[in-house]
């Protein structure tokens, strides 16, 4: 058959055919179906996987909490939870102990090398001790060799003062007998004046008295006069040279155990300070913490660490700012009402605090209020007394005001309109006082510590009075009121600037401005440390050294984290 004899069949359409020139394959009473369908079991997997990977997160650290604990020991050696399990035979417990302490304290050795110098420093006073007693037996025994020298030694100065007078009355009488031969000298004149006629009572006792004078001392007065016979010269001589080292000797003892109290009361209080914790050692510790479980089971360390740190986080800030150089505290020398606000415009502070701190600041007396400061052409100038407009003079006014009495600033930078006859309204140097007249009038003597307290306080109160709230209508919370607390007293110290307009202020003030003055406050100590080394003046050098270390230390802690 061929192509022309095949008949056409029609075939029957279906009643539900797919228009390929729709705009969906899907036919259009399943379209909205299907897409619930795909959402459900695209949601479904999303919140599967998802809930997967917490358990997983969760298992594995419950596992790892679990091993840590099963792993710890009980054993208190090195002060920190001490792994005895085959797992952990290569944990190095002392490592661990060292690059703690090395990043808290910033040392090479962390404490050791202090503990280290304590005990040798003991050890040497113990030593000492032992030879002073030494040396006191001998001097109590009437029949040691001790006392023979000593006998010898008196022995000898006596003779040779017996010589002396003889021979001074000698020279006395020839002068006597020829005048005229030596009153043109003045020899006589000035013998008569020392000795007199020449009486040998006067004579020996003018001479005991120049002899006891440390100048009156020669050569030969401290050795004596030998004696005639040989043998007995030289057994006096031995003896004498015995009397003269030990006495050399507990000199040196005493000298030398001084010192080594020194060296050792220095230490211990060196380390005392290296231990108080501050708010770099409390960053530390909570990066510590946070990197190993196991400290939160070593009780000592909870307990004088952990806890203070957070529990009384505030009040270490306010003994940072006390304890800390007093050459560090460098904030910027500008308005308080300024830097209240900024501290606002940074989101340190809400608009609403910054205000509250301001008229915290009015009610105590301390700052000038907007009618005190109209009478005064710059009320931001240091010099202009108290109340005062300027943070630089506020923090120093905390670290540094006295209650009851006024206290000159003169590590500040001198007035330059000062003049002798006008220091009541132009004073040499700033000054701060520790005398406060509040709005209602009323005087209260407070110290700079006391005030700072008063004023933080204060401000809580006057927070929680106003019920200020967040950014967002948020409430705030006593842990929002604590930050702004710690932020205050880091702008204080000026380790914080918030009147830099930067997109990263507190890194800008910290590179530019703040580390460069601290470089050159450490040069400077550094010049003055290696003058008195040259000097001789071991405990000044001493004392310069430590201050140095405690200046690098912080530039140290400024540089690796972000305050």
């Amino acid at each position: 058959m061929n192509e022309k004899e095949i008949p056409f069949i029609k075939l029957r359409q279906p009643t539900n055919v797919m228009n390929i020139n729709a705009p969906s394959f899907i036919p259009q009473s399943n379209k909205n179906k299907a897409a619930k369908t795909l959402q459900k079991m695209y949601r479904g997997n999303t919140s599967r996987r998802n809930l997967s990977q917490k358990k997983q997160a969760a298992s594995k650290i419950q596992s790892r909490l679990r091993g840590n604990r099963s792993r710890t020991g009980k054993s208190k050696k090195w002060g920190l939870p001490y792994p005895e399990s085959r797992r952990d035979l290569n944990f190095d417990p002392e490592l661990q102990k060292r690059i703690f302490e090395e990043s808290m304290y910033g040392l090479n050795r962390g404490l050791e090398p202090i503990r280290e110098d304590i005990e040798l420093q003991s050890r040497n006073i113990k030593q000492l001790e032992k030879e002073l007693e030494e040396i006191e037996r001998d001097e109590e025994n009437p029949d040691s060799r001790f006392n023979l020298g000593k006998r010898a030694d008196e022995t000898k100065k006596e003779r040779y003062l017996e010589y002396e007078v003889e021979n001074i009355k000698g020279i006395m009488d020839k002068m006597n007998k020829n005048p005229e031969i030596y009153s043109d000298s003045g020899l006589l004149e000035t013998y008569k004046k020392l000795y007199g006629d020449g009486d040998e009572e006067l004579i020996e006792e003018r001479l005991r008295e120049q002899y006891s004078k440390p100048e009156g001392w020669s050569l030969t007065r401290s050795k004596g006069m030998r004696n005639q016979n040989e043998e007995l010269a030289k057994e006096e001589d031995d003896l004498q040279k015995y009397y003269t080292k030990i006495k050399q000797d507990k000199s040196m003892a005493i000298s030398n155990k001084e010192f080594a109290k020194y060296n050792k009361e220095f230490q211990e209080s060196k380390l005392e300070n290296l231990d108080r914790l501050d708010l770099f050692k409390c960053k530390d510790i909570k990066a510590m913490a946070q990197a190993d479980e196991r400290l939160y089971l070593d009780k000592d360390f909870l307990e004088n660490k952990i806890r203070p740190c957070r529990d009384e986080l505030t009040k270490i800030y306010i003994d940072t700012f006390y304890s800390i150089p007093y050459v560090v505290i460098m904030p910027s020398p500008i308005s308080i009402e300024t830097t209240l606000y900024n501290m606002a415009k940074n989101g340190n502070f809400t608009r609403g605090t910054a205000t509250a701190m301001i008229d915290t600041l009015i009610t105590m007396g301390i700052m000038l209020n907007h009618e005190q400061r109209s009478l005064f052409s710059d009320p931001t100038s240091l010099y202009i007394g108290q109340p005062f407009d300027n943070w630089l003079l506020l923090s120093q006014f905390y670290r540094f005001a006295s209650s009851g009495r006024t206290t000159v600033l003169k590590h500040m930078k001198k007035n330059p309109a000062w003049t002798s006859g006008d220091a009541r309204r132009n004073p040499e140097y700033p000054r701060v006082t520790g005398i406060l007249v509040d709005e209602q009038r009323t005087r209260v003597d407070i110290n700079g510590r006391e005030a700072l307290e008063y004023t933080l306080n204060l401000f809580e109160e006057t927070v929680k009075e106003r019920k200020l709230k967040m950014p967002g209508g948020k409430e705030m919370t006593d842990n929002d009121i604590e930050k702004m607390k710690r932020y205050f007293i880091l702008c204080l110290i000026g380790f914080n600037s918030p009147n830099i307009s930067s997109s990263a202020p507190q890194k800008f003030w910290l590179y530019n401005y703040y580390l460069p003055d601290l470089n050159r406050i450490i040069v400077k100590y550094d010049k003055l440390y290696w003058k008195k080394m040259g000097e001789g003046d071991r405990k000044a050098s001493k004392k310069l050294k430590t201050s140095i270390d405690k200046l690098k230390l912080i530039k140290l802690n400024l540089e690796k984290m972000n305050i």
